[in-house]
């Protein structure tokens, strides 16, 4: 009797959807730019998709919707040494030289997604005999836009991701050394990240979020729509709503949703 017992627990606890890691470790929504020059370990953070636990990391809002269409992220330029190409259409780099970019956070018009273009090294350059876009315009060397937006957010120099999955790499912005990740090619077409909340706080506005519920993506790693970027979704409940009870985007139309303009990188696995 106590045998069949416990394996009627196993196999309930088999079939029972499994809860992903307690929600939002770091804090949901960072200020925008880096947070001074502290090291910081990112942590493996996790949400739902369509029912299934989904996992990514939390890069902040250093990204904004695009004023001249708001369907897409705003793309900065970044310059890359190559002096050739993979089969996937991702650069040899150059070795020695790190890539340049033009802004940081903080700056007006940063973003953490990159619009690429390559620079062919004439012969006999010195890696990181350039380290700004002025020096890069007065050299003379060849450039060619790419049909390529890969997600490169800056972080303080340092940092880490928790799973340690990708190292920092260096770039220059106008001679000035910083470090980021890359997380690779990613679409400038946002998907939707839903929000719990019971209110906002009527003196700053802050999101009054629903302890223990995790995000809802629209999208996952793979799936049709998916991008590193999500404009955030306010979904507001009360009270009596139970966390985690909603575990896909389908099953929010009960809700009411406000739309934000707030655009988060949040990269998944």
């Amino acid at each position: 009797m106590r045998l069949a017992l416990a394996l009627i627990i196993i196999l309930a606890a088999a079939c029972t959807p499994a809860s992903p890691a307690p929600a939002q470790i770091d804090p949901p929504f960072p200020t925008a730019g880096l947070v001074g020059e502290t090291a910081r370990v990112y942590a493996v953070e996790s949400g739902w998709f369509e029912g299934r636990a989904a996992q990514y990391y939390n890069l902040g809002t250093n990204t904004l919707l695009n004023p001249d269409d708001a369907a897409r992220v705003l793309v900065e330029p970044v310059w890359v040494f190559a002096t050739g190409v993979n089969d996937d259409g991702s650069p040899i780099k150059l070795e020695g030289q790190a890539s340049l970019f033009d802004s940081a956070p903080g700056d007006a018009g940063y973003s953490d997604l990159w619009q690429v273009f390559f620079i062919k090294p004439a012969a006999g350059y010195a890696p990181n005999s350039i380290t700004s876009i002025e020096a890069l315009q007065k050299s003379g060397l060849t450039i060619e836009k790419k049909p390529m937006l890969v997600n490169c957010p800056f972080v303080p120099p340092g940092s880490s991701l928790a799973d340690n999955s990708k190292e920092l790499i260096k770039g220059w912005v106008n001679g000035t050394p910083v470090v980021y990740f890359d997380f690779g090619v990613t679409s400038a077409k946002p998907g939707k990240v839903y929000v719990f909340v019971t209110g906002f706080d009527a003196a700053g506005g802050q999101s009054q979020l629903v302890p223990s519920q995790h995000f809802v993506f629209s999208a996952s790693r793979g799936s049709a729509g998916y991008s590193d970027f999500w404009v955030v979704q306010w979904v507001k409940v009360d009270a009596s709503y139970k966390a985690d009870s909603i575990r896909s985007a389908a099953d929010i139309v009960e809700f009411e949703v406000e739309p934000s303009t707030m655009v988060v990188n949040y990269p998944q696995k």
